[in-house]
């Protein structure tokens, strides 16, 4: 998997974003990561999510066995995804309040994290992709992210994981009181960290 990270990547080092993508079955980033990727490589559409997904799932790949699968998220926007050979797929974000929205930093790592961890599990890619709004809601309900005790994660992270159509998780209510001293930003590395968690769970 290849999260594009900011705009300045695809845009200073495309070169590099070039060679690793035949090895990538999945690439995620966010519409400016997007835009910026089609503007390196000279796509005709810069703008349009659905077309630059596609360029990117139909992109050359080492191995053919397996397809790509690109995801574009868009804030509180509708995600996009395709997967090669396929047409794009919309899935709608549960857009918060105004009031809600503490701090949106790291919103794209948590989305990483929940995406990654529910694909690993064997959830579709719809499904990871809604438990990744979800993850990425719940950064942005809070400044940085806390990272909390492995039980609390080990009783609530998987009911988040295996409940995305069911009644709606507490998990960031119980995040709140569950707070530690231990706080930074939603880093890869706290996004595997959930995700391990998941894993042995």
């Amino acid at each position: 998997m290849l999260n594009f990270s900011a705009p300045f990547i695809p845009q200073f080092f495309n070169a590099q974003v070039q060679d690793l993508l035949p090895f990538c079955d999945y690439i995620i980033c966010n519409e400016t990561e997007a835009e910026s990727w089609a503007n390196a490589v000279g796509q005709p559409e810069t703008k349009d999510l659905a077309a630059i997904a596609k360029a990117i799932a139909n992109s050359p790949k080492s191995n053919g066995s397996r397809p790509r699968t690109s995801i574009i998220t868009h804030g509180a926007e509708s995600t996009v995804f395709v997967t090669s050979g396929n047409d794009a797929v919309v899935v709608p974000v549960n857009a918060l309040k105004p009031e809600e929205i503490v701090d949106t930093n790291a919103a794209g790592d948590g989305f990483a994290g929940g995406f990654l961890g529910a694909l690993i599990s064997g959830r579709s890619v719809k499904e990871s992709v809604e438990i990744g709004h979800r993850l990425g809601a719940m950064v942005v309900g809070q400044v940085c992210f806390s990272i909390v005790p492995m039980s609390f994660l080990y009783s609530d992270y998987p009911r988040l994981v295996h409940n995305t159509s069911g009644p709606k998780s507490t998990f960031c209510e119980r995040m709140a009181q569950h707070k530690t001293e231990q706080s930074g930003l939603l880093s890869t590395a706290n996004a595997l960290y959930i995700t391990s968690v998941l894993l042995l769970a």
